[in-house]
């Protein structure tokens, strides 16, 4: 990844974190968590390693990768690097949670400022049931996620949720104007 691209990631990511923490520091306060304050420089790196050793491998050389991708990769890589942390044990299973929701935080909103500027994705319709499921179901993995190795994530798979994520939310948009 360029400097410039790498530095325009990591500022994207401040600005996600920033707004992260803002909502939930009430949450890292009582559970006692802190976030590393590189975080978005760790997360940044740590997508690096996986486009480079893994993501690019598939792509020819004129193309990029999609957004789908880009935000699945950097939610596997804030998994990865898990940049919440207790300073208790026991308060183990909140450090988890907090960190799926942070990394579904920052691919959500690489999307929404790529995909829809003008949207405010609110579920009003008849898929408020069925979007919730399928989050519910997300949330799951990433809490449970075992990412050792960063090139063993299954970042293609992966990306068809944020695929499907787009696609509820195009239809979503249509059924409210109607």
């Amino acid at each position: 990844m360029p400097l410039k691209d790498k530095d325009k990631r990591i500022g994207e990511l401040e600005i996600i974190i920033d707004s992260f923490l803002a909502e939930y520091s009430g949450l890292l306060a009582k559970y006692n968590c802190t976030i590393f304050t590189d975080a978005p420089k760790r997360i940044t790196d740590a997508y690096e390693v996986l486009l480079d050793d893994y993501i690019k491998r598939y792509l020819n050389e004129e193309s990029r990768a999609q957004i789908y991708k880009v935000a699945s990769g950097l939610e596997l890589a804030t998994v990865y690097v898990r940049p919440i942390r207790s300073n208790s044990a026991s308060n183990e299973v909140f450090e988890t949670n907090l960190n799926a929701i942070l990394a579904y935080c920052v691919a959500g909103s690489m999307l929404l400022q790529e995909r829809f500027q003008n949207i405010v994705p609110i579920f009003t319709s008849s898929l408020d049931d069925e979007c919730f499921a399928v989050y519910q179901n997300h949330m799951e993995f990433l809490r449970y996620a075992l990412l050792d190795e960063l090139p063993n994530s299954p970042t293609f798979s992966n990306s068809i949720y944020w695929q499907a994520y787009e696609v509820i939310l195009k239809l979503d948009s249509i059924v409210n104007q109607n």
